[in-house]
């Protein structure tokens, strides 16, 4: 066996406390857990979801080439349920007979289907086939009026979320997007793209933009401007959220209320959710003129416009970087060494519910990563790059 990386030695369980590469050693095993973990979400296992991500992050943070089970077992979060399915996987051609059973399945077929709706979760999907609903036709055949305007876009454009964004499309939009930003307010207003994109991925399933300004005043209400200002000029054709939850509590950090679990989703920050095309293509003024009502060509996209006050934009880049299980460690790492509530609108003392200003009272002098790297730094972090974030 080769020398254990430190975070192994050390014991370090949280995935926020190691690097995480993006083509780890060890992927073709790593997809075939993701595959079981995904029947796991569609069948509602919530133990099953949280056991097989945290193997799935130790195995992705492990640098080197698995050759026996012990390897394995002294990883955090590894069990002999998982060192199984890698002796299966290593001595059977490089597959689970799980995760064929899961592929071949007609059922997981169908919820996979709905699954990847845009607004249906796991739950949703289930009800979906309960009521003998098997492809996108049922759906909209007998429950359209059923779904929520989300799902309704969802369907609608089905084929065309399930293309990948390239880079320069992604920072195409993130130009737009500043564009009408400084147009609402002024030169002053900041854009970073978060999520996927700043990990590195190639290709994004929807674009993440955060956008502040280093005066409190001018972010108050700012989505809404942005929105307005988009719609007048057709990049959005639809806004299917638009959240003011962060304005309607002065943008301060979202208060802890003790046994509520979340707070970390919908209602932190002021955000739109958005579906964008470019209002532009090549042979626009004589299809226009052919037919007055000629269709657009390019792609819809998922776009999520997120604001954030500039003293806690370190907290918003930070809880809108790193992959699913980074986020999640992150948090339960901050609760269980502090005692201290994080989400992207900041950081609160779970005991007092006092805020804890690891940005400093009005935000850093520097750049919106110098925010997130003082976040890291308060926490008793060492930061890693949003490209060793990648938790699968």
């Amino acid at each position: 066996m080769p020398e254990p990386p430190d975070w192994v030695k050390k014991g370090l369980k949280y995935a926020c406390q190691r690097s995480t590469p993006p083509n780890p050693p060890n992927n073709d095993f790593i997809e075939q857990l993701k595959s079981i973990r995904l029947g796991r979400i569609l069948t509602e296992d919530e133990v099953g979801v949280r056991a097989y991500s945290t193997a799935i992050a130790a195995i992705a943070a492990y640098p080197y080439k698995l050759r026996a089970a012990k390897e394995i077992l002294s990883l955090p979060g590894c069990d002999v349920k998982i060192a199984n399915l890698w002796i299966e996987w290593s001595e059977n051609d490089e597959h689970i007979e799980a995760v064929t059973q899961l592929e071949n399945d007609e059922t997981m077929k169908v919820l996979r289907l709905f699954y990847n709706i845009w607004g249906v979760g796991a739950t949703t999907a289930r009800e979906f086939y309960d009521r003998g609903w098997r492809d996108l036709d049922d759906v909209v055949e007998y429950g359209w009026s059923t779904l929520s305007r989300v799902q309704q876009i969802g369907v609608k454009y089905y084929d065309e979320f399930q293309q990948g964004i390239p880079r320069t499309e992604v920072e195409a939009i993130r130009d737009k997007i500043l564009e009408h930003a400084r147009r609402v307010r002024d030169e002053r207003v900041e854009v970073l793209v978060v999520g996927g994109y700043r990990r590195g991925k190639e290709e994004s399933g929807d674009v993440d933009v955060i956008v502040s300004h280093r005066e409190l005043d001018a972010t108050a209400n700012l989505v809404t401007d942005i929105v307005a200002s988009l719609e007048t000029e057709g990049w959005v054709t639809h806004t299917l959220l638009l959240s003011l939850h962060s304005t309607a509590r002065g943008q301060a950090t979202l208060p802890f209320r003790g046994g509520v679990r979340g707070g970390h989703g919908f209602d932190t920050l002021d955000k739109a959710l958005v579906v964008w095309q470019d209002p532009v293509w090549s042979t626009r003024e004589q299809d226009l003129a052919a037919d007055a009502r000629a269709k657009n060509p390019n792609v819809h996209r998922r776009v999520d416009i997120i604001i954030s006050p500039w003293r806690t934009v370190g907290c918003a880049v930070c809880g809108w970087s790193g992959g699913t299980t980074f986020q999640r460690d992150l948090r339960r790492y901050v609760r269980h060494v502090h005692g201290w509530k994080f989400d992207s609108s900041g950081v609160r003392d779970r005991s007092s519910g006092r805020v804890i200003p690891l940005e400093g009272p009005n935000g850093v002098q520097g750049s919106m990563v110098d925010a997130e790297k003082m976040v890291f730094k308060g926490m008793g972090l060492e930061w890693k790059d949003p490209t060793e974030r990648w938790t699968g």
